[in-house]
């Protein structure tokens, strides 16, 4: 235990009253500010994994050796809408692509007019022109396989966050 010795001044007297803590006034507790989404929530690699999500779970479809878009699609095309205008300066590829069935260049040519029709919705909702349309036709397959299922899965539309690593 330290005791504080008074210094020795004449005439001082120390008081034999006990001393008083400070009383210090607490402010009332505010509640905290909602913070911003971090970095890596708002960049281009999250927003290509909420597209990648949104295709898996919908699709785009258009009518048969045609470049019309169905009606069953435009769910799918205005989820994409709303995800992408959050990032209204981010250059999308849209991609696409035909099955293995007809000659190839038909095929390539279908793909590209298909990737031209969406990127035409997407101008015709007010998104900026962010988009490159390219048509593979049947160049990049999903499956190899001759079951129905797996050549619809090869016709198909991706977006592709331009600078992110391939789907």
């Amino acid at each position: 235990m330290v005791v504080a010795l008074a210094p020795k001044v004449p005439g001082f007297v120390p008081s034999t009253r006990p001393t008083a803590s400070p009383v210090v006034a607490l402010a009332p507790k505010t509640p905290t500010p909602p913070v911003a989404p971090s970095m890596a929530e708002a960049s281009p690699a999250s927003l290509q994994k909420k597209l990648n999500e949104i295709l898996v779970r919908g699709s785009i479809e258009f009518e048969s050796k045609s470049s019309t878009i169905t009606p069953t699609s435009l769910p799918t095309l205005d989820r994409l809408i709303a995800e992408m205008r959050q990032f209204p300066y981010t250059d999308i590829e849209i991609g696409g692509h035909t099955d293995k069935y007809g000659e190839p260049e038909y095929n390539r040519q279908l793909s590209q007019r298909r990737a031209d029709a969406v990127r035409r919705y997407f101008a015709k909702q007010g998104l900026p022109k962010q988009f490159t349309a390219v048509g593979y036709g049947a160049s990049q397959p999903l499956s190899v396989s001759e079951k129905r299922a797996s050549l619809q899965r090869n016709r198909r539309i991706e977006l592709r966050v331009k600078g992110q690593p391939e789907l």
